[in-house]
């Protein structure tokens, strides 16, 4: 948490006044900035990188910038799994944000199948009961809704 933050506040303190000379900087540029500088300075960090990468992907899907999103939150999912292993509640969380973009994309089945891995997961590793088991379903629920009303949750 502590290199997290230090992270983006320099990443912030790049973008104040005293440093851009008065220009105006947008969140898009920080966000450029920001995702350039994970590779560089996070190299030796794994968890860490993949921390800042899915943190950094969510923002830009939540700001709608999709292809910006989604280098940084498959690169997540493959940091967390070749540091953490299959089956980390942190893979976990990272499928489901890939999950979310891609279902925003509109490629419902690669959603489905991501959300499917992102529940076994959760599930597995956080039991039943967890919220984030729970966000995962609603999700894929929403998204199987959509798609046909009769299926169901459990394969």
């Amino acid at each position: 948490a502590n290199e997290v933050t230090k992270f983006l506040v320099e990443l912030f303190e790049q973008s104040s006044p005293s440093e851009t000379r008065g220009s105006t900087v947008t969140a898009r540029e920080i966000l450029d900035r920001g995702a350039a500088r994970i590779d560089t300075e996070l190299g030796d960090q794994p968890e860490l990188q993949a921390t800042m990468m899915d943190t950094m992907g969510r923002v830009y899907r939540s700001l709608g910038l999709y292809a910006s999103a989604r280098p940084l939150l498959e690169r997540a999912v493959e940091l967390r799994r070749k540091t953490l292993g299959g089956s980390h509640p942190d893979v976990g969380a990272s499928l489901h944000q890939l999950a979310v973009l891609t279902h925003g994309e509109g490629d419902r089945e690669t959603a489905e199948r991501l959300y499917r891995e992102a529940l076994d997961i959760r599930r597995r590793t956080l039991g039943e009961n967890h919220p984030d088991v729970a966000e995962t379903y609603s999700d894929l629920g929403e998204l199987l809704r959509l798609v046909e009303p009769q299926v169901t949750l459990h394969d």
